[in-house]
């Protein structure tokens, strides 16, 4: 008896095996609401990313072999969730108002500096969205959402939302007027003093032609950002879009890239008359790779602007597109200048060292007041360790000096680090 219990139990628990071993084959099914799901699958994928559409990435991005891939069985298409979480912290030599960027126009002047040391923890650069590529009878479409917590109060922010099909792009993401690929890896995330960070909701064509150049083509919009007295009533409207073009060729040596913008500011007066600015600017940037240095690589970016300062980062919610001119009544153009220089170096294996410049210049009024920002200079050190797949700590030195008009200045610096896990 006690042995054909033992037998009966015996067979009970082989029976599974018995069972599915004979249907261990992932059943063919046309149904696609049935779904794979697998990790890093970018590699063995059908879904390839058009060489006119590759999503630009900046060094802080999620990596493409980083998310959870969900594939439908009759691989049409295919959803990729992809996150990040980013603690960052930071120690102030001098109080300034940014707890995600070290900025040298908050950067406060001998007379007003507060010497109050200021340390924070925050995750704010925290990051989390989904790509979708769907494979139809007309070509692949692919769609994009991705969003951080750096909005006002930490609220959610959007990064990304757009959408590409074969040349067009339509949607938010990074400006034809940056090249996102020539910047540095720095803790910082705002990039060395005078870069251009920025993303725009825009409609953009690209092509190609003589093989190696890639141009684009976009109409964007971005709000204007200036100054009024308390005493003047006046507000922009947007006449037209901004209208951008980008040129990129790329060598063994180096990717290098020009781009421009032509934009109008329209300004409406209490008097109801109107008043336009000419908002222009060009950029040229560059990532070098020295032949006899493959451990080196230098970047490089100069940019010169017209009625649209806000596009560089340094000058980003300061307000010097356009300056009320108290002898005429009306708005006038303020033009400012940028660039920064970086060379980064892998020390050892895993371990990136980087160090950069950076500048950024308004040219004052005569009519602007004694105090307001004239340039600034910084200087930042930044080591990065590699420590797993996906997983990065990062630790920054920045040293930045504001001149105001009046050629009065001050100094800050700032002790930052940066952890993340890429999932």
């Amino acid at each position: 008896m006690k042995l054909g219990l033992r037998f009966v139990l015996f067979a009970l628990l082989l029976s599974p095996y018995f069972v599915y071993s004979q249907n261990s084959k992932k059943p063919k099914t046309n149904d696609s609401t049935s779904v794979v799901v697998g990790l890093n699958k970018t590699n063995d994928s059908v879904f390839r990313p058009d060489t006119l559409s590759n999503q630009e990435e900046s060094p802080l991005d999620i990596g493409r072999n980083r998310g959870l891939f969900i594939t439908t069985p009759d691989n049409k298409m295919q959803m990729r969730i992809l996150g990040s979480v980013r603690m960052y912290v930071y120690y102030d030599t001098k109080l300034m108002s940014s707890n995600s960027t070290f900025n040298t126009y908050e950067v406060p002047v001998d007379s007003n500096a507060q010497l109050v040391p200021n340390f924070n923890f925050n995750v704010y650069k925290s990051r989390f969205g989904f790509e979708v590529t769907r494979l139809t009878d007309v070509g692949q479409i692919f769609v994009r959402l991705e969003m951080d917590f750096e909005g006002p109060n930490n609220s959610l922010r959007i990064r990304h939302a757009y959408g590409q099909y074969k040349n067009f792009l339509i949607g938010q993401t990074w400006s034809l007027f940056m090249d996102v690929e020539s910047q540095p890896l720095m803790v910082n995330g705002g990039g060395p003093t005078g870069n251009i960070d920025i993303r725009t909701p825009q409609i953009r064509y690209t092509n190609t032609f003589a093989k190696k150049f890639i141009y684009d083509l976009g109409l964007e919009y971005s709000q204007p950002q200036y100054q009024s007295p308390d005493s003047v009533q006046a507000s922009t409207i947007n006449a037209f879009p901004s209208i951008t073009a980008r040129l990129s060729y790329s060598t063994k040596f180096a990717d290098l890239q020009f781009s421009s913008i032509l934009s109008r500011l329209v300004f409406q007066y209490s008097n109801d008359n109107n008043s336009y600015l000419p908002g222009y600017g060009f950029m040229v940037a560059g990532k070098f790779y020295p032949p006899k240095h493959k451990r080196n690589t230098a970047y490089l970016m100069l940019s010169y602007v017209n009625s649209l300062s806000h596009f560089i980062t340094t000058f980003n919610n300061a307000g010097l597109d356009a300056v009320y001119d108290p002898n005429t009544g009306l708005f006038a153009s303020v033009s400012a200048f940028s660039g920064y220089l970086a060379l980064s170096r892998e020390l050892i294996k895993n371990i990136d060292a980087t160090v950069s410049v950076g500048y950024a210049k308004i040219f004052n009024k005569d009519y602007q007041q004694e105090l307001d920002f004239r340039e600034s200079i910084s200087v930042s050190l930044d080591a990065f360790w590699h420590i797993y797949e996906g997983t990065r700590l990062g630790a920054e030195y920045a040293f930045g000096k504001r001149y105001d008009k009046d050629f009065s200045s001050g100094t800050a610096s700032r002790v930052s680090v940066l952890f993340y896990y890429d999932f």
